[in-house]
């Protein structure tokens, strides 16, 4: 009787330690990716002079600037590649694969010739190497997504969704603040590749973290078994693009939008706006898990992206009206306030809510590939579109009328899907019992 019971201890033991080094390597990858993209885009004016022989330094980093977009172009295309490979093979295949591609990749990028080794090779190497970067970053965020979630109750899900957004700004939190570091005690221009150097050996100890941990085969209820009328499909993978894009453009509206429109239409200093972003980044990190952790208590991860995409449709236009009057900063900073934490209650559950509404075979695909698309297609062009109103009408409310346009919409689209995932769930059980 005791041995068993040790045994059965030990077994629990072992069972808890795969747990958690299965969720540190999946949270470190989604880390990874992000500290990549954002070192690249901070060591811009350092590399601009490096890799361009130009006498104009602003030629040299619209060009180097000019590079960053590549990479996007190949995510579709790294998306589909790597979410085929998942829902076929296996996850752990797919995602390992592309995070070996993206330290792979790193690892070239700290190595690269400069303009003064290999001329006009290097700019073209230097793009080169984006591309693939881009082409192998696609799969880790959705296989990580996937690898970390899918093993997990439902209870957990939402709790770990916003875990994992967290790392995203973790990662551009460590290469902000490795960047400043070196700036301020070493020269750049001599030691910039050892920040690339260290993203890409840590990726390889996570490769080597991750070798000899499970793959993730989760109980399917008889939804997830039964074969998926090809139109379903098609509208769980729209529903799951524009709610992607939607979480973008959040994302976008309250940071980087605000950043430049701020000081255009009020007397307050690019300065202080910067300063507000960087507290503003650490109240998102601290609410996503404590909003995943909300849905997932009440188990209802789909209800909180309604509300809450339905309160920014009735917020956003009168909290932007605001930003005309003669206000102060503290009420301009408790608006960002507002839309950020409405934002966060959206984005938290994401992960969680996307693996609800999708089937098991084919999730790996769809998630990647909504993720490559809705960030670009529909989060990205938030900043231009809302400059470009605020030029055309010189009125604030212009900009949050869009945000709740688009807020509406996501809305009454998630509330649909939930109703038809609902039917489905009812009558894939109905067949069973039947059966």
């Amino acid at each position: 009787m005791y041995t068993k019971s040790h045994h059965n201890r030990k077994k629990s033991m072992v069972r808890s330690s795969h747990t958690y080094r299965h969720a540190m390597a999946t949270i470190t990858g989604n880390l990874l990716e992000h500290y990549d993209t954002a070192l690249f885009a901070l060591l811009a004016p350092y590399l601009a002079p490096l890799f361009f022989n130009t006498k104009n330094p602003v030629t040299a980093l619209i060009l180097t600037y000019g590079m960053m977009p590549l990479g996007l172009l190949s995510k579709p295309l790294g998306a589909f590649f790597f979410g085929w490979i998942g829902d076929r093979r296996s996850r752990k295949y797919a995602f390992c694969l592309s995070l070996a591609g993206v330290a792979g990749t790193t690892t070239i990028m700290g190595c690269l010739p400069t303009y003064a080794m290999a001329g006009v090779w290097a700019p073209c190497l230097l793009a080169l190497t984006k591309i693939l970067q881009g082409f192998f970053a696609a799969g880790e965020s959705a296989g990580g997504a996937l690898i970390l979630l899918e093993r997990q109750s439902s209870r957990v899900r939402g709790w770990l969704s916003g875990l994992y957004n967290v790392s995203s700004i973790l990662g551009m939190a460590l290469a902000s603040l490795f960047v400043m570091l070196m700036d301020l005690h070493l020269a750049m221009s001599l030691h910039w590749r050892w920040l690339f150097l260290a993203g890409s050996l840590t990726a390889w100890i996570i490769l080597w973290i991750r070798r000899d941990l499970p793959e993730a085969s989760p109980t399917l209820p008889s939804s997830q078994r039964a074969v998926v009328p090809p139109p379903f499909l098609l509208l769980s993978f729209l529903t799951l693009l524009l709610a992607n894009g939607f979480s973008h453009v959040i994302y976008h509206f309250a940071f980087t939008l605000m950043n430049g429109y701020i000081p255009l239409a009020t007397s307050f200093s690019q300065a202080d706006t910067l300063q507000a972003n960087t507290y503003l980044l650490l109240l998102d990190a601290v609410l996503l898990p404590i909003f995943g952790a909300i849905a997932s208590y009440w188990n209802r991860h789909s209800m909180m992206m309604q509300l809450s995409s339905f309160s920014i449709a009735l917020l956003s236009t009168p909290l932007c009206m605001l930003i005309d009057y003669d206000i102060s900063f503290g009420f301009i900073l408790w608006i960002r306030i507002c839309l950020v934490t409405l934002g966060v209650a959206f984005a938290a559950p994401y992960y969680a809510w996307a693996i609800e509404s999708l089937p098991f075979r084919h999730r790996y695909l769809s998630l990647a590939v909504a993720g490559a698309l809705g960030s670009q297609l529909i989060g990205a062009p938030t900043s231009a579109i809302g400059i470009w109103l605020y030029q055309m009408t010189h009125r604030s409310w212009s900009l949050g009328l869009y945000l709740s346009c688009l807020s509406l919409i996501t809305s009454i689209v998630l509330l649909a899907h939930a109703r038809l995932v609902s039917n489905r769930v009812n009558t894939a059980v109905l067949d069973t019992n039947i059966i």
